[in-house]
């Protein structure tokens, strides 16, 4: 009867689950203190022993006892059994289960790279598919001008409509995971937003403030150049006001050395009689009068440019007498960068030169910004002008933000508009996270550059239908997040500036600490164009710029511009944005 049960129960499992039994009674007798460090390995053998008895009870002998319950007896039939599928499924879901618990570390990682690498071969034929479909859709309107093969309206209608009807169910791919589906990579969440996919209206220009534009006073502006001329000759320094450019906060006076002897002329330096010759004030004896100038002007700093880039004269940069407010609506209304067909992509737009005159950048030509100053200099207004000047411009299908805010008070309000990849980060222990993310999605996108055979994203866009939109991580404070990252963030930021350009990521990093410990070598080597608040000492200027100048700044928006294009740094009044101009444009791309 003992035998009679054990066949019914096991059947033919009964030779591996011998194996088995006989292994562990061997090693229990003579290494029984082996038998608890390798508990893991008797377990998976055990598992590997009941999933080839439920493998036994796919098969029934044709007559004999195991014909009613399979070669793998009972036990067997309760792992595996009939119906095959079923079967096959219990037996591979209690080795996969088995090898997870037992090896959660190597198995499931090896696991999750392996869905992953599905999840991104499925995803590829797609996104074939897609683009085929696409061809021949262009193909048949050639071929039958006036016919559509299928229905062209757009996309984002019919979201609405399905919106608004609940009982209507999506089973059809929503066009966001079509245009840019890397976005749904790591921890990024993509909802789709009435604006989304769309070339709609973007944000009217009233919603900005209008700033009066009143020009500088001559006379006074004169005046304060006779009292430069007459402070430097009275200390021995001939000087002449060649030009005098005035902006919106800064007026430069041109200084033009005068000559060692008075009685000396222009024309004179060519005198035949070389005793006779005189010689050039010397640009140093103009430096060391700087507190001089100061003092005689009553204002507590000037910055004297030893050379002005294009002419040949000495800049001696003074406050204004009467600043003025630069205000976004005034700059955008006087350039183009609304228009989509300009050629600035991502329009930077920081304030006026002293000159005058806009300074407009675009940031898939930098391809990176490093903003740095001491607090309440206007790291956070320049930093809140360079996203409206960039909402106001640009839709979201076009650009897209991730937003760090360690602090959670500067761009949390930004919470909510359509231009954002994800909810703003401010928690630190999530910013290494979002930046893998932002790795992968790069990576995603070289490979879809590679199989297009292009360089970059500008001419991916040109000859795709379903263009990528460009990619712009906002931090606030860099500071919390490399001291607290340490090498591992500093490392991914320096990886993203090397290689974030071509696939359209682009970073601008804003600090109050400007250390060698924030603002580290790699970065600046991989970020050329860097802008500079007032700093407290020379030392923080050189970390900024490379060079002296920052501390000389009056703050208030105040600051110093290095691109590469330019080789000296140059000074710009920034654009002020008030709370209520966000809150509309907020509203807007919210809504």
């Amino acid at each position: 009867m003992a035998r009679i049960w054990v066949v019914e129960m096991i059947g033919f499992g009964c030779i591996p689950l011998s194996l088995w039994a006989s292994s562990f009674l061997l090693t229990l007798r003579y290494l029984p203190r082996s038998v608890l460090p390798h508990y893991r390995e008797w377990i998976l053998f055990g598992s590997l022993v009941a999933m080839t008895m439920g493998f036994l009870s796919l098969f029934y002998p044709e007559s004999g006892r195991l014909s009613e319950v399979s070669l793998g007896g009972s036990w067997g039939t309760t792992i595996g059994g009939l119906p095959i599928g079923l079967g096959i499924a219990k037996i591979l879901a209690l080795g996969i289960v088995t090898s997870v618990v037992l090896f959660p570390k190597r198995v499931g990682l090896t696991s999750l790279v392996f869905f992953e690498r599905t999840g991104r071969r499925l995803e590829f034929l797609t996104e074939l598919l897609i683009t085929c479909f696409g061809l021949f859709r262009r193909q048949f309107r050639t071929l039958f001008p006036g016919h559509e093969p299928y229905s062209t309206r757009p996309m984002h209608s019919v979201r609405a409509e399905r919106s608004d009807n609940p009982e209507i169910k999506d089973t059809v791919a929503d066009s966001a995971s079509v245009v840019r589906p890397d976005l749904a990579i790591g921890i990024f969440s993509y909802e789709s937003h009435p604006h989304m996919g769309s070339t709609s209206a973007l944000p009217e220009l009233s919603m900005l403030t209008e700033h009066a534009d009143l020009p500088a006073d001559e006379v006074e502006l004169q005046e304060m150049a006779t009292l430069i001329e007459r402070t430097l000759k009275s200390h021995g320094v001939n000087v002449t006001i060649k030009s005098i450019s005035a902006g919106p906060r800064i007026v430069r006076f041109g200084l033009t050395p005068g000559w060692l002897d008075s009685n000396h002329t222009e024309g004179d330096a060519n005198s035949s009689d070389d005793n006779k010759l005189s010689r050039r004030v010397r640009i140093q004896s103009i430096l060391a009068r700087e507190k001089d100038i100061a003092l005689a002007l009553k204002t507590p700093s000037i910055r004297i440019q030893p050379s002005v880039p294009g002419e040949s004269v000495v800049g001696l940069e003074v406050p204004i007498p009467s600043p003025q407010t630069v205000g976004l609506r005034r700059l955008i209304e006087g350039s183009e960068v609304r228009d989509q067909s300009s050629e600035i992509q991502l329009p930077i737009i920081l304030g006026q030169d002293i000159q005058g005159n806009s300074e407009i950048l675009d940031l898939s030509d930098l391809p990176h910004l490093l903003i740095a100053g001491s607090t309440g200099t206007g790291k956070s207004v320049c930093l809140n002008a360079i996203i409206a000047s960039i909402l106001f411009t640009r839709p979201p299908d076009v650009v897209q933000f991730l937003m760090v805010d360690p602090k959670g008070v500067e761009l949390t309000p930004y919470d909510g508009i359509a231009h954002l990849m994800a909810p703003v980060i401010w928690e630190t222990d999530k910013f290494e996270p979002a930046l893998d993310s932002l790795i992968e999605i790069m990576q995603e996108r070289y490979r879809r550059l590679s199989g297009s055979g292009v360089r970059n994203i500008q001419a991916y866009n040109r000859q795709s239908s379903n263009p990528m939109p460009f990619l712009v991580l906002i931090v606030d404070e860099l500071a919390e997040l490399m001291l607290g990252g340490g090498r591992d963030a500093e490392s991914k930021l320096v990886r993203l500036s090397q290689m974030g350009r071509a696939s359209g990521i682009h970073l601008i990093l804003s600090t109050q600490r400007p250390t060698v410990d924030v603002v580290t070598g790699l970065l600046k080597a991989n970020i050329a164009t860097r802008i500079a608040f007032a700093v407290p000492t020379q030392t923080d200027s050189r970390v900024i710029l490379d060079s002296p100048g920052a501390e000389n700044l009056l703050g208030k928006g105040d600051m110093l511009v290095l691109t590469s294009a330019s080789p000296l740094p140059r000074r710009v009044q920034g654009t002020f944005v008030e709370d209520l101009e966000l809150t509309r444009v907020i509203n807007f791309w919210t809504a």
